[in-house]
């Protein structure tokens, strides 16, 4: 009898283990599972938070995966004008076709057009993760603005994207209102530009006719000891490409220059 009690406790407490596994199991599966940018979002309703860090993430997603690619091509997608070395297209940041003549700075703020090149590549990316959100709360009372405002901005040791788009739905019977989405990728882009910078600005301060024209790497090196400068490059055409390595990241940024050209 002892043993019959036993054994029927037993079952109990294995019947009702199964009944809290299984209300676990279905609240689980009840809960938003979100990849931005590569699956699409499955599950109910989300909570402000959730659709926050949705975009967020979105938009830090596709900065990240078009920055390796401007740092080879001088900050660009498609850099102009350009240098084919390697099968590569590396972008000039100084320029001229004429011989024992000083380049022109082709980009005098590089920053800018940087800033430019990532919002023209991330706009669609995040419309899309938009869309999807919509998709997602369509049964939700959503409501968004026609108008999305993206600015990207190279800061110090950063890029920061910022974003301004209103939406407003219902979750849990609760109104859930947002309209500002702000992320950060981590980027060396900012020393970068800056340093190319100072290198062009060397490569001008000479006078073609009486010396040689080219920045001071040694001196560049020792001021900038994070980074590792190096002109490996100096083709038959007399095209110079200049390479700046992050340390840290071994990230590399790479320009071309055609500057008092002897060839």
């Amino acid at each position: 009898m002892k043993k019959s009690k036993k054994g029927q406790i037993t079952i109990f407490v294995i019947i009702a283990l199964i009944i809290v596994v299984a209300i676990a199991l279905f609240f689980a599966l009840k809960q938003v599972s979100i990849s931005p940018g590569g699956g699409g979002i499955f599950g109910g309703p989300l909570s402000g938070q959730q659709t926050q860090t949705y975009i967020e993430d979105c938009a830090k997603k596709a900065t990240s995966e078009i920055l390796p690619e401007m740092y080879l091509k001088a900050g660009f997608i498609n850099p102009s004008p350009f240098f084919i070395y390697d099968g590569e297209k590396i972008g000039y940041l100084c320029y001229t076709p004429f011989k024992n003549q000083l380049c022109i700075n082709k980009h005098p703020v590089l920053n800018k057009e940087v800033e430019k090149v990532i919002t023209d590549y991330i706009t669609p990316k995040i419309q899309k993760c938009f869309s999807d959100i919509k998709e997602q709360l369509r049964d939700s009372d959503f409501r968004d603005s026609p108008a999305i405002d993206i600015n990207v901005f190279v800061e110090d040791k950063k890029i920061a994207v910022k974003i301004k788009k209103d939406i407003a739905y219902t979750f849990n019977d609760n109104s859930v209102q947002l309209s500002i989405f702000n992320t950060e990728v981590d980027s060396a882009f900012f020393d970068f530009i800056k340093l190319s910078s100072q290198i062009i600005d060397e490569e001008l301060d000479c006078d073609c006719e009486k010396e040689s024209c080219n920045a001071d790497i040694t001196r560049l090196n020792k001021n900038n000891r994070e980074f590792e400068i190096t002109k490996p490059v100096y083709t038959s055409e007399g095209i110079e490409i200049y390479n700046i390595k992050e340390i840290l990241t071994q990230n590399e940024f790479k320009f071309a220059v055609a500057n008092c050209i002897r060839a």
